[in-house]
Formats: C-alpha cells, sequence, structure tokens
C-alpha cells in the first residue's frame, strides 16, 4: 500500500526509472537462474545444431524429463551421437526444462 502511495506521487520521469529497474531487476534474477556447465553448453550447441535439421526447435518445457530422455535416446542414434554427446543433450534438455515434470 506505501508502496503504491509513493508511486502514485512520483513524477512522471521518476515512475519510468522505476519501471525500468524493476525490469531491469528482473531480467537478471531470470538469466542467473540458467547458467550453465561445459556439459550442458555441449549439449545446447548439439540441440541447436543438430535437433532443428528435421523440424523445428521444441521449447524444453513442453516435454517431462522422462520424455526428453526418451527422446534423445531415440533419436540420438538416427544422429549417430555417441554416449558423452548423448549425455551432454539430456543434461541440457532437463536443466533448461525447469519445471522438470
Amino acid at each position: 500500500m506505501k508502496i503504491e502511495i509513493l508511486i502514485v506521487n512520483m513524477s512522471k520521469r521518476n515512475k519510468i526509472l522505476v519501471y525500468i529497474g524493476m525490469l531491469t531487476l528482473l531480467v537478471i534474477s531470470c538469466s542467473k537462474g540458467l547458467e550453465l556447465n561445459q556439459t550442458q553448453r555441449q549439449g545446447k550447441r548439439i540441440y541447436e545444431a543438430l535437433c532443428n535439421k528435421c523440424h523445428k526447435l521444441i521449447e524444453p518445457s513442453k516435454h517431462t524429463d522422462a520424455e526428453w530422455n526418451a527422446a534423445v535416446e531415440k533419436y540420438g542414434g538416427q544422429l549417430k551421437l555417441g554416449g558423452e554427446e548423448l549425455a551432454s543433450l539430456k543434461a541440457y534438455l532437463t536443466f533448461v526444462n525447469q519445471d522438470g515434470k
């Protein structure tokens, strides 16, 4: 309630600055949560380079971790991916799938 009163009584310029600051904090907090390790970065490169050869890239949250793992096993063989590449791809997809379902 007090914050709303403060914002209402601010000049238009100050309101804009407050909103920009809040948006900046939101973007920073969201991006910090997805820092990929080396294995996950390799999986991301594989995903972006190979998976879109047959279809458009799918938002990771569209599938559960189990579904991603099954898809990687199924289609990884078609792409002739080795064990380390398969593990990297699984690590990336299950990490960025924040819901984890």
